[in-house]
């Protein structure tokens, strides 16, 4: 099995993968160092062509206009598991949400209620059990 010919097989541009983004779907987040930067700096530029997008979060270290800007609601709504300053300052625009979380209970309860239709990260130890429920997910891959 060569895996860097499998990885260079699924790699595509941001614009590419913002692309796959449909209105009325769930994308969950990795967390903190594996924070999907560069996904989510550019996410607000498909405002006008989707709504409803739920981006399930538990602690982004940055500021994104999907939900700083208030021109985003309807379009985007940040389901965050914490709130850092950013989702803080943002709560009054309507583009953020508060997940109460109980870390034991959250994976199973919220997986149950509804799976994520795009997972943005990278699996980490640390986030195994997280990771795992979304190896269903298929990889955007070029075409």
């Amino acid at each position: 099995m060569n895996f860097d010919k499998m990885y260079q097989e699924k790699v595509v541009s941001v614009e590419e993968a913002l692309q796959e983004i449909k209105s009325g779907q769930e994308i969950a987040c990795s967390l903190i160092a594996c924070e999907p930067v560069t996904m989510l700096s550019h996410l607000h530029t498909i405002k006008n062509r989707v709504e409803n997008v739920s981006v399930v979060a538990a602690l982004l270290m940055n500021e994104y206009e999907f939900f700083m800007n208030p021109e985003m609601k309807g379009h985007f709504l940040l389901n965050s598991w914490f709130y850092t300053a950013g989702a803080r300052k943002a709560h009054s625009l309507g583009t953020v949400s508060y997940i109460p979380l109980e870390l034991h209970r959250a994976v199973s309860s919220r997986s149950f209620y509804r799976k994520p239709d795009i997972f943005l990260g990278v699996p980490a130890l640390w986030t195994s059990t997280v990771t795992c429920l979304y190896l269903w997910i298929p990889y955007v891959k070029k075409t």
